[in-house]
């Protein structure tokens, strides 16, 4: 402003030569802006309320449409999914060595950053253990083959500090009631508090044991978990993967009785459910305003033909009914900081069409503060009819969308392998991109 001020008081010609230049840059400036948005990750700060109302946009996508490489906007958070359950990413196989360990876990940064990837998310919670020293978990199987053996280091700060070394950022994935994937606990370390209290846990139609989330002691032991990562390890963020309630038909009768307060069964569970996700918000923000929290969904929230406010779509599974995971609400309400839907079907896919899903997530973040990552399914690549460019068409027809902030990939096997050309083609698209 000074020295516009300074410039008002030189002679009429130049002040209007000025004003010519400014006037030109400004315009040309504007037009950049089309290239240049940030897309910086925002802290969900603000309220929306439940019965927010979704702008109407249309969108017509042919992949055929995507073959050129667009000029776009370059995306910070691009990330990894990293999974340890049954030894999927890390380690390669239970019982290797603390050396062996860490030249895997060298090699999975240094391959993710190659790719063009700034995050990675490692499942630090894969059995209701943990791969870090923990008063409230064990030490996981994955690591050494037995529940509860101290791997001798920890695979966690290991882990971050690998990737902060090397300028990528680390967030640390859970999945909050999750205890096995068999029902039989006999594989449980004593001091697993599923072993400890049984009465905490429920199976699911899938066979699998759960945490009950309608108990306020497993509401309780889920928040106590997240914190105590969060306050001792330099994470910068925590993502909850989309496991809540496993199925509709798990028995919880004497949680309800005892806790359901006259609510219809359905509202109950997804209180429950919502409950532990706004308190976690709260209290990571509480603690670390620089870590960030946020949740991978199953990508529809509820078909049109279930729910009004739903998708466009004909999907099996509705987190809403299904999963008891009101992820629209989470988004008004601000209880996240980040929502990662994973919209892992093709464009054009007549049950769940991506670039119909896609929209739906789009209108949900429009007018928050909740940024909008887009889970992709890079492990179907392996399917002749899921080409590594299904996944460039869909990266590309995200990119359009200013309430797009990032790409996640599911899984890091797949990329590493460069399974039918997907690690070329990531590195290819973002070396085009920026």
């Amino acid at each position: 402003i000074g020295e516009m001020e300074q410039s008002m008081k030189r002679p009429s010609v130049i002040w209007i030569i000025i004003c010519s230049v400014c006037i030109i840059g400004a315009a040309a400036a504007s037009g950049a802006m089309v290239f240049l948005r940030p897309y910086d990750a925002v802290i969900a700060v603000g309220t929306h309320e439940s019965s927010f109302s979704d702008s109407s946009m249309s969108v017509s996508i042919n992949s055929a449409s995507y073959s050129a490489v667009p000029t776009v906007p370059a995306v910070p958070f691009r990330a990894v999914w990293i999974a340890t359950v049954k030894n999927t990413d890390f380690p390669s196989k239970p019982g290797l060595s603390m050396q062996a360990q860490k030249k895997e876990i060298d090699a999975i940064i240094d391959k993710s950053k190659s790719v063009g990837l700034t995050t990675v998310i490692l499942q630090v919670r894969p059995h209701a253990d943990a791969l870090y020293k923990s008063q409230y978990f064990p030490w996981s199987a994955v690591l050494t083959g037995t529940q509860g053996v101290d791997p001798g280091y920890d695979p966690l700060k290991y882990f971050i500090d690998s990737a902060h070394s090397r300028g990528l950022k680390f967030e640390a994935w859970i999945n909050p009631y999750r205890v096995h994937l068999a029902s039989d606990t006999s594989s449980l370390a004593a001091f697993n508090p599923a072993a400890q209290h049984p009465d905490w846990t429920l199976k699911g139609d899938d066979g699998g044991l759960y945490f009950n989330p309608g108990l306020p002691q497993t509401k309780q032991l889920i928040e106590d978990g997240v914190m105590e990562i969060v306050n001792n390890y330099d994470v910068d963020g925590i993502v909850f993967d989309d496991y809540f309630y496993p199925d509709t038909k798990v028995d919880d009768a004497a949680a309800y009785k005892q806790y359901g307060g006259g609510l219809p069964i359905g509202d109950w569970r997804r209180n429950n459910v919502t409950a532990v996700i706004s308190d976690i918000h709260s209290r990571i923000g509480n603690a670390k305003k620089n870590v960030v929290f946020g949740v991978s969904s199953f990508g529809v929230w509820a078909n049109k033909s279930s729910n009004p406010a739903g998708s466009d779509t004909q999907a099996h599974v509705q987190s809403y009914y299904d999963q008891y995971a009101d992820t629209r609400l989470w988004v008004h309400k601000g209880y996240v900081d980040y929502i990662c839907p994973q919209i892992y079907w093709k464009i054009g896919y007549d049950l769940a069409d991506y670039s119909k899903v896609l929209q739906w997530w789009v209108n949900t973040c429009k007018g928050t503060n909740v940024s909008l990552y887009i889970g992709f399914a890079v492990y179907k690549v392996k399917d002749e009819s899921w080409p590594a460019q299904e996944i460039i068409n869909q990266l590309r027809a995200t990119v359009k969308y200013p309430e797009y902030k990032g790409d996640a990939f599911y899984g890091y096997s797949d990329i590493c392998a460069n399974t039918n050309g997907i690690s070329d083609a990531l590195t290819n698209y973002y070396e085009s991109t920026g």
